[in-house]
Order: structure tokens, then C-alpha cells, then sequence
């Protein structure tokens, strides 16, 4: 990765962060988690940690250019919502996660989804 695609996956990331709006909301990850909508034990942990954490993790993976995102967008691409919710699963349930504690194996699902946004290096 050159400095200028640094400087533009940097500044990507940082407007997501500037907004505080996320392209996956609270509801729609307890949603995909199966939680109660009124079951708020863990909404501060959601909010606070799985959410950033898995925005982040698809974000840094995807080429900033093919993303128009803006605090009041709705055109995000879905797969990369998608990801971004299993990323969330993955993070919240250990129980269901893709990994172990004694293996650790590459998500292929959250990589065949962002494929066709990914950043390719030559």
C-alpha cells in the first residue's frame, strides 16, 4: 500500500468515525443477533465495542473509493452491511464466532462479500 491509498483509506475511516454514524445501527445488529429489541443489558457494550470494532475490521479491507458514505447515506452496499454484521457476530458470540480458542481460521464469508470492494495491491 503506497502513502497516498494510506492517506485515503485513513481519511475514509476517520469520516466514518467524525459522523458517529455507522453504516450498521444498534438495531439492525441486535436484530442480526437474535436480541430482544427490548433487552438493553447490552447495548452500551454493542454500541461501544462490536459496532466500531467490526466497522473497522471490514473497512480497513475495502477500497474507500467504490463507498459514497455520508451521515445521511442509505446507499451503502449491502454486502458490505452484511459483512459488517457477521464481523459484529463474530465479535459478540464466541459461541458462534468463526474461530476457536485452540484455532483460528480466515472469515471466507465476510471475504467473498467484500470482494468486489476490496483494495487490491500489485
Amino acid at each position: 500500500m503506497n502513502e497516498e491509498e494510506r492517506v485515503t483509506l485513513s481519511s475514509f475511516y476517520k469520516k466514518i468515525i467524525y459522523y458517529m454514524s455507522y453504516p450498521i445501527t444498534l438495531e439492525e445488529v441486535k436484530l442480526h443477533l437474535r436480541i430482544d429489541p427490548s433487552d438493553n443489558d447490552s447495548d452500551s457494550y454493542i454500541s461501544t465495542y462490536v459496532i466500531p470494532s467490526a466497522v473497522e475490521y471490514v473497512s480497513l479491507r475495502v477500497d474507500p473509493s467504490t463507498l459514497q458514505y455520508s451521515e445521511a447515506s442509505t446507499g451503502f452496499p449491502f454486502p458490505i452491511k452484511q459483512a459488517m454484521l457477521i464481523a459484529a457476530a463474530d465479535l459478540y458470540d464466541v459461541n458462534r464466532s468463526s474461530y476457536t480458542l485452540s484455532s483460528i481460521k480466515r472469515e471466507d464469508v465476510i471475504e467473498r462479500l467484500i470482494l468486489p470492494y476490496k483494495i487490491i495491491y500489485w
